[in-house]
């Protein structure tokens, strides 16, 4: 049964991470997309706890690295260091709570900024620009976008529960 359930997690993980690669651009707004991988990843680490969710990060990373092409490790840091800090939310007693309300798109937001600020540090050769503006344009904004197509997923799982 156990298996079965991480099997599933494998599969959506590389559904999503075609759907990352080929969909996701073109919902871009300039520069800045929404990191859907990262909303799975830190879903993993609020419903199955900081170690698993750490390590689905990291194979999340590494995946994302493998087929898209980019550097190798930036994906896989910046995934493993978001899921750690996102399941430090985590806490048995209240792993539905925290999926279940804004509280989720709000660790989306916090997750989502370390992700693509280290992401883009790593990723990125030769940057010019200032940390600040780096946090905000492509941390924080990324982050952001992904914290907004966060929001229906919530909405949808109060309205599904509460039926």
């Amino acid at each position: 049964m156990v298996r079965i359930k991480y099997i599933f997690y494998l599969a959506a993980l590389i559904l999503i991470c075609s759907v990352q690669l080929v969909i996701v651009p073109f919902l871009s707004i300039g520069s800045v997309h929404p990191d859907i991988l990262l909303i799975f990843v830190v879903y993993i680490s609020l419903k199955e706890g900081q170690i698993k969710g750490t390590v689905a990060g990291f194979l999340s990373g590494l995946i994302f690295d493998l087929v898209s092409g980019g550097v190798m490790g930036s994906g896989m840091f910046s995934k493993t260091l978001a899921a750690f800090i996102a399941g430090y939310f985590y806490k048995d007693s209240e792993q539905e709570s925290h999926l279940n309300n804004i509280t989720f798109s709000a660790i989306i937001l916090l997750a989502g900024t370390i992700d693509s600020f280290f992401h883009t540090i790593f990723g990125v050769g030769g940057i010019k620009i200032g940390v600040f503006f780096l946090l905000f344009e492509y941390g924080f904004f990324p982050a952001l976008f992904s914290a907004a197509i966060s929001l229906p997923l919530v909405l949808i799982k109060q309205k599904r529960d509460s039926l």
